[in-house]
């Protein structure tokens, strides 16, 4: 998969959620089997290598964030896991700053990380929720669907190519 990348002003950070986007129940064919959307099983879930080899061609022109939910099981196996650490400047789980995944104060939090303001950041979850508070916090948010979709939406705001 090749990625040509072209610097925006305007967005400098993408933050992605782990369950049901970069990790989530997927068919041999790459189709999400079932409708959960926030839970993550190691043995049901996969990674989409796709998804992470975009992430990290767009991390040479763009901030990379990854919020974990609240497994700490999982937090510990991802500390130590390069292939997904590497393709992210930070992981956050919601609750190791005190906030809870649906208060706007976690993206100010995450912004702040990774030194931009939130109008220079843009959210990819697969939940309402999530995206709800994304965008209550100031930031750009893409609800997931697929790769295809969310290439297209971050293809319009960062004004690139796009892959996925």
């Amino acid at each position: 998969m090749k990625h040509n990348i072209m610097h925006n002003n305007m967005i400098r950070a993408v933050i992605w959620d782990l369950g049901g986007v970069i990790a989530r129940p997927v068919s041999s064919d790459g189709v999400r089997t079932d409708g959960s959307r926030n839970a993550f099983d190691l043995e049901g879930d996969r990674l989409d290598q796709n998804l992470l080899e975009f992430v990290r061609a767009i991390r040479a022109h763009y901030k990379t964030g990854l919020l974990i939910s609240s497994w700490s099981d999982l937090w510990q196996f991802l500390a130590y896991q390069k292939e997904i650490a590497s393709a992210f400047d930070i992981l956050l789980q919601p609750e190791e700053p005190g906030f809870r995944r649906s208060d706007p104060r976690l993206f100010n939090h995450v912004v702040n990380r990774l030194g931009v303001r939130p109008q220079e950041a843009v959210f990819v979850d697969d939940s309402l929720m999530g995206v709800a508070a994304a965008r209550s916090a100031g930031l750009r948010a893409i609800r997931f669907e697929n790769p295809a979709q969310v290439g297209s939406e971050l293809f319009d705001l960062l004004s690139e190519p796009v892959a996925v």
